[in-house]
């Protein structure tokens, strides 16, 4: 009996076992979906580089990151910069495929907002990757620039047509910059002497028609901070040193722009020529990325001293590449908000190198000069000026006026020799 007794308690109790199990016994929680291991991987790579962890196996990793990125950037920005018709390209920057070499690289100063960049290929392979993704941008930015050019060509034409044609352009310039000009922004083509001259006779008559305004030249040719004093020891053409003296002879002070990161820096890039053929060598700081880095601390500093001088008249003197209004991380529309007015000075001729044969090698010569108007839209622009007056066209084009120099084409020969006596 007791037997018996006990098989029903057993039944009973394996017969009951679920529904006590539901009452009293609550089910274990799912653990949560874990993240896939590249992502928990590059969330603690990325938590190491804000808390500064950079231990040698994060500088490994950064190294290996960075030169990955340089490789498929490179790859994007060659095929973007391939997209885009001649004589586009040649407006655009460079696609960069990796450091030449590096001299005299203050590596630690480029990028002071970067502290996980500790040595200077890892700097190099930075601004390679940045720039090509830059490039690939500015590709697109150059498209809508040349059709917007061509939808307003019309309207270009008759107002170079209508330009006027003095017997003296640069009377007719100082006559004609606005006075409520608070920026003048004066863009050369480099090593032209005649351009060298036309800037000395130009900040001359503009001390005369504003004799009582505080005047202040600002250059990319002189270091950052540098206030050139007479006969300071600097190492610039001797056309520059007479713009320096002439102008502080009329009590003009000349400022210095290029910050110390490029002074000296003479590293090279190995950059995607135009064509798309080959590998070519360029000074870093000529590229996209380099210019940008420039343009940036020179606003820096123009502002810096714009809050010390908010009434003066500053004149900024650099390549036309960094202050056009058509250019990348221009100055001229870093400073819209004052009342900027853009000079372009261009030479009648240039010296071009053009290819014969691999056995002659290159020949040079000179050539016709073309600006970017006539590259891109008009074929030829010889008149000695250009005004666009409606600032629509004027922020297509690049500038107010557009100034063509006649240029020596015998001292362009003489000066090419010497080069060529002294390489």
């Amino acid at each position: 009996m007791i037997k018996r007794t006990w098989l029903w308690v057993v039944i009973l109790s394996i017969l009951l076992f679920p529904f006590q199990a539901q009452a009293g016994v609550k089910s274990p929680k799912r653990s949560p979906k874990r993240p896939p291991k590249a992502v928990t991987a590059r969330r603690a790579f990325t938590h190491d580089m804000r808390k500064g962890n950079y231990t040698l196996q994060r500088q490994r990793e950064i190294s290996s990151l960075l030169s990955r990125r340089a490789i498929l950037s490179f790859d994007r920005a060659s095929q973007a910069h391939l997209d885009l018709s001649l004589p586009l390209r040649s407006h655009t920057g460079m696609p960069a495929a990796r450091m030449k070499s590096f001299e005299n690289t203050h590596w630690q100063k480029i990028y002071p907002d970067k502290p996980f960049l500790t040595t200077s290929q890892q700097v190099g392979n930075y601004m390679i990757s940045h720039n090509n993704r830059l490039l690939v941008q500015e590709t697109a930015r150059m498209k809508q620039l040349s059709v917007d050019l061509t939808a307003r060509l019309p309207q270009l034409e008759e107002a170079i047509a209508k330009s006027p044609r003095p017997e003296n352009p640069l009377t007719w310039l100082l006559e004609n910059i606005p006075d409520q000009t608070s920026m003048l922004f004066l863009g050369e083509v480099h090593d032209v002497p005649e351009i060298h001259e036309a800037i000395v006779t130009l900040l001359a008559q503009l001390r005369e028609k504003n004799p009582n305004r505080k005047i202040v030249l600002f250059t990319e040719f002189l270091p950052e901070e540098l206030h050139y004093a007479a006969n300071a020891a600097t190492a610039t053409p001797l056309g520059m040193l007479q713009i320096w003296k002439s102008a502080l002879r009329r009590d003009i002070e000349v400022i210095g722009l290029e910050p110390e990161f490029v002074t000296g820096d003479l590293s090279k890039q190995q950059v995607q020529n135009t064509e798309g053929t080959k590998l070519v060598t360029l000074n870093q700081w000529a590229n996209l990325e380099g210019v940008r880095l420039r343009n940036e601390a020179w606003v820096r500093t123009l502002e810096k001293y714009r809050a010390q001088e908010p009434e003066a008249l500053f004149v900024v003197y650099s390549g036309m590449g960094h202050c056009g209004y058509n250019q990348p991380f221009t100055l001229s529309q870093a400073f819209e908000h004052e009342k900027p007015y853009v000079v372009s000075f261009v030479p009648s001729h240039k010296i071009r190198t053009r290819k014969i044969d691999a056995e002659e090698g290159n020949r040079h010569v000179v050539a016709n000069y073309h600006d970017m108007l006539e590259q891109m839209l008009v074929e030829n622009l010889p008149q000695p000026l250009i005004h666009l007056p409606d600032p629509e066209l004027s922020r297509l084009a690049g500038f107010d006026v557009r100034l063509k120099l006649e240029v020596d084409k015998e001292g362009l020969i003489f000066d090419l020799l010497m080069d060529e006596m002294f390489k």
